[in-house]
């Protein structure tokens, strides 16, 4: 059977990292109506293209 609507991105791994409250309350209002996977998609790739992260490698 279908599974309805294909997915937009492919499955990503987990992770988890601790961040301070004032840093998570801006990340939430930029974020604005996005899911929190999408924005953090969309994060990355801008970090990517602007030469950050240059230690992290896709998978």
């Amino acid at each position: 059977m279908g599974r309805g609507r294909p997915r937009k991105h492919g499955p990503v791994r987990r992770i988890g990292f601790e961040l301070p409250y004032e840093k998570y309350l801006e990340m939430e209002e930029a974020r604005g109506d996005k899911p929190w996977a999408e924005f953090f998609i969309d994060l990355f790739d801008f970090a990517k293209k602007h030469g950050r992260f240059s230690q992290v490698q896709e998978v």
